[in-house]
């Protein structure tokens, strides 16, 4: 956990209109985010004698209600249950709200940016199976047909180097071990197990027992909800469970997809070292698609400005030697949508 709420790199620190009290809240419990069963009383308690557990769930509400909070709740590593992919499509800018509006009616898509660049409309899409991703992804072709000017991109993730830590608000984050290079195993969840997923997807409920108004709706008992969580951390099907923040809402609104085009022999080692950069809050490697997009490396940035992102990429393509490499930088300009993971089932 973070004790020092001072800035520790260039760049990042602590938001405006935050004070330190409410920081180490959203900053120190984006992880490890207590499985009992009354875990906002026990997170009152570790910040300080001011704290009550009333006053961390209110905090909490108010943090959703000013767009700082996506949800307190699960984040599901990637293609462990489901599936998922990164698509993006290219309309003319004058359709680029309409065509958002076609795909954010799809629940499976999870989130959607406009960004700059010829293909400027970018969406996350999740299923349960690979059969159902690839129907939805048809359907969204053929509901965007009359707005596309090139075929859409399909880029399923290949390799993760670094994905979803949380977001520190006070400097560098988590120590980050090197990723395992290997083929992401997926897990076979029975229809209960699948029901709770579900269940889970607007987050754990900011009351006093959370876990037992989950199990209420699912038709077991606290312990039953806290035992399953536990099981899921402990296999690596949940990437982190805490709060989850909204980073445009805390000011970091400058959001670059950063892209290069490096070899196959070479992909591992650069992805390995662009992970370990403190500005880096995603790093995964997914496949190319002709000259239509070339690009296999992605790294996202978040700042608060876009400057700032800028001279951070420059640093790194400097130092790790990738400025012999094709690249691109992709900023968003809008954002359609942002939830957690909906694997859809149709």
């Amino acid at each position: 956990m973070h004790n020092d709420l001072a800035p520790a790199f260039t760049g990042y620190g602590p938001p405006a209109g935050v004070d330190a009290a409410e920081l180490k809240l959203l900053d120190d419990f984006q992880h490890d985010f207590p499985l009992m069963p009354h875990p906002y009383q026990h997170i009152a308690s570790s910040l300080g004698k001011d704290w009550t557990e009333a006053r961390v769930i209110n905090t909490l509400q108010q943090g959703k209600a000013s767009g700082k909070i996506s949800r307190v709740g699960v984040v599901w590593a990637p293609n462990r249950i489901g599936v998922s992919t990164l698509a993006a499509i290219s309309v003319a800018p004058t359709y680029l709200e309409e065509a958002a509006h076609v795909i954010n009616q799809f629940e499976a898509v999870n989130h959607n940016y406009a960004r700059h660049h010829v293909y400027n409309l970018w969406f996350v899409v999740a299923a349960t199976d690979t059969l159902t991703l690839a129907r939805i992804l048809q359907m969204i072709e053929a509901e965007t047909a009359s707005f596309r000017r090139k075929p859409l991109l399909n880029l399923p993730l290949l390799t993760e180097y670094h994905i979803d830590l949380g977001f520190s608000l006070v400097g560098p984050g988590r120590k980050r071990s090197l990723p395992v290079v290997q083929a992401i195993e997926p897990v076979s969840l029975t229809a209960r197990q699948w029901q709770l997923v579900q269940l889970l997807q607007e987050g754990i409920p900011l009351s006093a027992t959370p876990y037992t108004d989950l199990a209420a709706q699912w038709g077991a008992t606290g312990h039953d909800v806290i035992m399953q969580l536990k099981q899921w951390l402990v296999e690596g099907i949940i990437r982190r469970l805490g709060v989850v923040l909204h980073h445009r809402g805390l000011g970091y609104k400058s959001n670059a997809m950063c892209v290069w085009q490096i070899p196959e022999d070479r992909i591992n080692e650069i992805g390995t070292q662009l992970a370990q950069e403190d500005c880096v809050r995603l790093c995964y490697r997914r496949p190319a698609c002709g000259t239509e997009w070339p690009y296999t490396l992605f790294a996202m940035i978040h700042g608060k400005d876009e400057t700032t992102v800028r001279q951070q990429l420059a640093d790194i393509n400097v130092r790790l030697g990738l400025t012999g490499y094709p690249s691109d930088v992709l900023f968003s300009t809008k954002r359609y949508k942002q939830c957690g993971a909906r694997y859809a089932r149709y």
